[in-house]
């Protein structure tokens, strides 16, 4: 053999380690930019499907316009009626009469020579009498209970009255006024169970 002949032989040999020298590199290229970056532990995989939400979905909140305030009514308060004044004097309670009280009582005029009280319900009826000298009056009593007709200056005492029957006389003499009461149920100046005896000429 020649040495032309050797010599291409030889650059031939060359040409075809280089082409597989070659073609390795290429695959080793086509294997890393298939695959991309070496993925971290834990990280999630760069092929794995986004979820992408509707744009509808994705809408916040607070695009929608803030609802406003509702407005709580005020009550204005309700004004009590003022009552006018009057001119005309205030009522005042009168004090209730005590039976046997001769001091709210009219008098009874008995013209007669003969007068009579009855004594009923705890009371001396009439409770004024208005005679004339010289009459007689008779207390006479109608209650279950005991009572007494007594000056209140000692001019007469009845004594106690029972209802069976039992009176009393006295005949005035002098004009004036002589109050009474009874005993048990009254007292002097007209306290409680009283009544008068007013002897005119």
């Amino acid at each position: 053999m020649s040495n032309s002949n050797r010599d291409r032989s030889g650059f031939q040999a060359a040409r075809g380690r280089l082409a597989r020298i070659a073609g390795v590199w290429l695959a080793v290229v086509l294997v890393v930019a298939g695959c991309g970056a070496t993925a971290e532990p834990g990280a999630a995989p760069t092929n794995a499907p986004l979820d992408v939400a509707p744009a509808a979905e994705t809408a916040l909140a607070t695009d929608a316009p803030a609802a406003a305030p509702t407005e709580m009514a005020t009550v204005a308060p309700t004004e009590m009626p003022t009552m006018m004044a009057t001119d005309a004097p205030a009522a005042t309670a009168e004090p209730m009469a005590q039976p046997g009280t001769p001091a709210a009582a009219l008098p009874t005029v008995v013209p007669g020579d003969e007068a009579e009280v009855e004594i009923e319900d705890f009371a001396f009826n009439p409770p004024v009498l208005v005679i004339r000298v010289g009459t007689e009056v008779k207390w006479s009593n109608k209650d279950e209970a005991q009572h007494t007709a007594t000056s209140d200056t000692g001019v007469w005492d009845s004594g106690y009255l029972s209802k069976d029957g039992e009176d009393f006389f006295f005949t005035f003499t002098e004009p004036g006024e002589y109050p009474y009461y009874c005993i048990p149920h009254g007292g002097p100046g007209g306290v409680g169970m009283a009544g008068t005896v007013i002897v005119v000429e």
